[in-house]
Parts: C-alpha cells; sequence; structure tokens
C-alpha cells in the first residue's frame, strides 16, 4: 500500500526513465530508476528488497548533481520522495 499516495502533488508529473542513485549519509550507493519527476519530489524503482533510508541524496543521471530528498511512501520495488532542499554539487562516482 502506498503510503500518503492522497496527498496532493504540487507540481506536474513528468514521465522519464533516467538512471539514479541514492546516497544515505555513510556513503551508500543504491542505484535506482527515476520514472517520473515533478518540482517537490519523484517516484523511483528499485530493486526488490532494497533499503532506502528516511533521508538521502538522489542524484539522477550521470551530471555529478544531486538533491536532498526524503523518502514519503514505498511499495514493493517503487518508492515516492520529496525534495526538501534545491540541487546540490556531489562528487563525482568513483570509478
Amino acid at each position: 500500500m502506498k503510503q500518503g499516495s492522497g496527498a496532493r502533488r504540487l507540481g506536474e508529473r513528468v514521465y522519464t526513465r533516467k538512471t539514479g542513485q541514492i546516497i544515505d549519509e555513510s556513503g551508500c550507493v543504491t542505484e535506482v530508476s527515476v520514472l517520473d519527476v515533478s518540482l517537490t519530489g519523484a517516484r523511483i524503482e528499485t530493486s526488490f528488497g532494497a533499503v532506502l533510508p528516511a533521508r538521502f541524496q538522489l542524484r539522477i543521471g550521470r551530471d555529478g548533481v544531486g538533491v536532498e530528498a526524503e523518502l514519503v511512501w514505498r511499495d514493493k520495488t517503487e518508492a515516492g520522495i520529496r525534495f526538501v532542499t534545491e540541487r546540490v554539487e556531489t562528487a563525482k562516482p568513483q570509478a
């Protein structure tokens, strides 16, 4: 069950299919797919059973730009997140 799915979104949702990474406070990286984005949040897809922290940095694409976000709802492989800050510069992924 999607918790909070009854809440209204402040921005229009735009479908996208981009790669992304969730980076937790310890630097652990989880690969995700970004399914859609609005001005205030996004819907992401993870592997089944992936652990998502309550608050994290989401990096979309490979350009090194990220945004602080928090988990709003979670299903088996999908999750809704809310952006809590503007874009922030992140370290480039290490090879």
